[in-house]
C-alpha cells in the first residue's frame, strides 16, 4: 500500500536537493522533546504517569540528538562524496531513521501498562497531528515518509485492541482510511515540490545558458570590433587611395565627355565611403567607444554643409533639395560630429528612397526650449507593419526594392543610437505609403557662444583654387603617397614623400623646406606617427602638421588629439583636405585665408 507512484527516475543532482531539504526544518527534533514532555505532563496531571513514561522521554530525546547528528553529517558527506554514492549511502539513512522515528512515537505503546481513557484518546490525537506534520516535512523524500508510517501506524494500529478493547473494530478501519488520505496527501505534496525543484533546476540551466550566450555574444561582440578597429586602417587606405586619386584626374581632365563619369565616379566613392563610415560608427557605438562631446552647433551651417554635399547627386536624379532655415541663426545644443551623422544619414536615406518630388531640410521650433529638425520627402513611404523595426540595424522595409542603391541597412539604426549617445535625444517619423515620409529630432536651445564658432571645417572651399607652398607627405603606403603627392601637385604644391621617418629627415637635410607635413599614423617601420610629425616640426618651426589615419579609438590618436594635433581620419574629402591647407597657406585669389586659420586654431577636432 505505502508505495511511491511510478514516476521518472529522479537524477542525482535533484535527489540530492531533496535530500537536502530534510536539513533545512528543525520540527522533528523539536516535536520530539516539546511534545513527549506536555503528554507526560499531562499525564502526571491525570494520575496516570508510568515508569514507562520517563523511558519513553529519555529515547525522544535520544532519537532528537540522533537527528541532529545526521543533518550535519548529511552536509560533510554531500561535500565530499561523489554524488551517486552519496544519494545511495543516505537514501537508506533517511528510510531508516524515519522508520525508526515512528516507532519511538509509540513506544508508550509497546512498554508498560496499555494507557487508558483521556491519556489514550489524547496519544492518538497526538500521533495522528504527527503524522500530518510530518507529511508537510518529509514529503520530498515520499519513501522515506513512507517507512514513517509503517513504523508508527503498524504498531499503533494492532495496539488498538488493548488500548480500547471495546471500540478496537471500528477504531483500527479509521487508523487505515487516516494513513492512506495522508499517504495521498503526501504523495501530493512530493509531486508538487518536485515539480517545482525541476522547474528551479531548469530556470537555473536556462539562466546559466543565457549568461554564458550573453557573456559569448560579448566576446563576439568584442571581437567584431576589435577586427573591424584593426583592419579599420587597412580598409581605409586603398579607399582613401581612390579618392584622392579620382580627384586628381578629374582636375587634370581635358574631355567633357569623360566628366560626368569623373562625377559619376566621385559620387559612387562618397558612397561607398559613406556605407563603411556607417558600419564602423554603428559597431564603435554598439561597443560603447563613441562618447559624445556636446557643444552649442549653429544649424545652419551644418544643414547648408549637407545640402552642398548631396546637391550634386539630387541634381543628377533630377529631385529637388531645399533648404527651410529660420530667419535667425539658430543654436542647438549637440555634439557636432553625431549630428552631422544624423542629419547626413537622413537626407541620404531619404534620397535613396524618392524617385519624384525632392527632399526637404527645415528646421522649426519645438517648445520653448528647442528646436526640431526635420527631413521631408516624396518617397516611397513605410508601411505600418515596418514602424517599430525602421530603426533597427541592418533591416530594410518593403519598398526597399525602389531604391537606386541597395544599402545596407543601417543608416537610420546610426540616427538611433548617435540620438541615444546625445542625451536620448527624442525622434521619431511619420510616413504615408507612396506619399512620402517626416523624419524628425528634437534638440535643447543653447545660446551662440562668445567667441564665435570654428566653421572652418565644415566650410568647403573650392579646390579649383591654386596653392602656394612645400608639403612633405609621409605615408608607408605606395599607391596613397603617389595619389597624394598627383592631388597636391594638381593644386599648385611642391611635394615630396617619403616612407618612414628616415626618408624624411633626409629630405631635410637635403635642403626641402616643407611649410606643411602630413604624416600617416601608422607606419610598417613601427614608428608612431603622431611622434614622428612631432619630431618633424621641431626640425621644421615654420611647418604645421596633421596626422592621417584610418583608426578611430587609437590611444595615440587621442592623445594627440588632447595635444592640439589636427587628425584627418581616412579616406580624406579632398574639399575638407584643400580648406585645411588654405588655412596653412597662400592661395591664389582666396582672401580670408587668415580667417579661416584663426577658426581652425580654435578647434582641435576635424571630423
Amino acid at each position: 500500500m505505502l508505495t511511491a507512484p511510478a514516476a521518472a527516475p529522479l537524477s542525482p543532482a535533484l535527489e540530492i536537493r531533496l535530500l537536502r531539504t530534510l536539513t533545512t526544518i528543525r520540527t522533528a527534533e523539536t516535536s520530539l522533546v516539546v511534545l513527549p514532555a506536555l503528554f507526560v505532563g499531562l499525564c502526571i496531571f491525570l494520575k496516570g504517569f508510568t515508569p514507562a513514561l520517563a523511558v519513553w522521554m529519555a529515547v525522544c530525546i535520544g532519537m532528537s540528538a540522533c537527528m541532529a547528528w545526521a543533518r550535519r553529517a548529511l552536509l560533510a558527506d554531500e561535500a565530499r562524496m561523489n554524488p551517486d554514492a552519496f544519494v545511495k549511502r543516505w537514501r537508506r539513512i533517511t528510510h531508516t531513521i524515519a522508520f525508526t522515528f515512528g516507532l519511538v512515537w509509540v513506544v508508550p505503546l509497546l512498554i508498560g501498562p496499555p494507557l487508558r481513557d483521556a491519556a489514550a484518546a489524547i496519544f492518538y490525537v497526538m500521533l495522528c497531528g504527527v503524522t500530518a506534520g510530518t507529511a508537510v516535512y518529509v514529503c520530498s523524500v515520499i519513501r522515506a515518509y513512507g517507512f514513517f508510517l509503517l513504523g508508527m501506524w503498524l504498531v499503533a494500529t494492532v495496539e488498538l485492541y488493548w488500548v480500547f478493547p471495546s471500540l478496537w473494530y471500528l477504531l483500527a478501519p479509521a487508523c487505515l482510511l487516516f494513513c492512506w488520505n495522508t499517504w495521498q496527501h503526501a504523495n501530493s505534496m512530493h509531486r508538487f515540490v518536485v515539480e517545482h525543484a525541476e522547474l528551479e533546476e531548469r530556470s537555473q540551466q536556462l539562466a546559466q545558458g543565457f549568461q554564458q550566450a550573453h557573456e559569448a555574444a560579448l566576446v563576439a561582440l568584442e571581437e567584431k570590433n576589435r577586427f573591424l578597429s584593426i583592419a579599420s586602417h587597412d580598409l581605409r587606405q586603398p579607399l582613401h587611395a581612390m579618392s584622392l586619386l579620382v580627384e586628381a584626374v578629374r582636375m587634370r581632365n581635358q574631355d567633357t565627355g569623360v566628366a560626368p563619369l569623373l562625377d559619376d565616379l566621385r559620387s559612387n566613392m562618397t558612397s561607398m565611403s559613406q556605407m563603411f563610415n556607417a558600419l564602423l560608427d554603428l559597431s564603435r557605438m554598439e561597443a560603447g567607444g563613441m562618447s559624445p562631446y556636446p557643444e552649442p552647433v549653429a544649424l545652419s551651417e551644418v544643414m547648408r554643409d549637407i545640402e552642398r554635399i548631396f546637391r550634386p547627386q539630387a541634381v543628377a536624379r533630377e529631385l529637388g533639395l531645399r533648404l527651410h532655415l529660420p530667419r535667425r541663426e539658430v543654436w542647438v545644443h549637440a555634439d557636432p560630429t553625431l549630428l552631422r551623422q544624423v542629419l547626413f544619414n537622413l537626407v541620404h536615406n531619404a534620397l535613396r528612397y524618392t524617385e519624384h518630388g525632392g527632399v526637404l531640410l527645415a528646421v522649426r521650433r519645438a517648445g520653448a526650449g528647442g528646436y526640431r529638425l526635420e527631413v521631408w520627402d516624396t518617397g516611397a513611404g513605410i508601411n505600418s507593419e515596418d514602424g517599430s523595426r525602421v530603426f533597427t540595424p541592418y533591416y530594410r522595409g518593403q519598398q526597399a526594392w525602389r531604391a537606386d542603391e541597395t544599402g545596407l541597412g543601417l543608416g537610420l539604426a546610426v540616427v538611433a543610437r548617435c540620438a541615444k549617445l546625445m542625451d536620448n535625444a527624442p525622434h521619431g517619423f511619420h510616413s504615408r505609403l507612396g506619399r512620402g515620409s517626416l523624419f524628425w529630432m528634437s534638440l535643447p536651445a543653447a545660446t551662440k557662444p562668445a567667441h564665435g564658432w570654428p566653421a572652418a571645417m565644415g566650410r568647403v572651399v573650392p579646390t579649383a583654387l591654386a596653392l602656394r607652398g612645400r608639403c612633405l607627405i609621409l605615408d608607408d603606403d605606395l599607391p596613397i603617397r603617389s595619389a597624394s603627392q598627383l592631388l597636391l601637385q594638381g593644386w599648385g604644391l611642391e611635394t615630396r614623400g617619403a616612407g618612414q621617418a628616415s626618408e624624411a629627415f633626409a629630405l631635410l637635410r637635403a635642403g626641402f623646406s616643407p611649410q606643411v607635413i602630413l604624416c600617416d599614423q601608422r607606419l610598417r617601420s613601427g614608428e608612431s606617427g603622431a611622434e614622428v610629425l612631432q619630431s618633424l616640426l621641431e626640425a621644421c618651426p615654420g611647418a604645421s602638421g596633421a596626422i592621417v589615419s584610418g583608426e578611430f579609438d587609437s590611444p595615440a590618436l587621442k592623445a594627440a588629439e588632447a595635444e592640439g594635433f589636427v587628425v584627418l581620419r581616412k579616406p580624406v574629402d579632398p574639399g575638407q583636405l584643400h580648406a585645411l591647407l588654405s588655412t596653412w597657406l597662400d592661395t591664389v585669389g582666396a582672401p580670408g585665408g587668415p580667417a579661416l586659420a584663426q577658426a581652425v586654431a580654435d578647434s582641435r577636432r576635424v571630423s
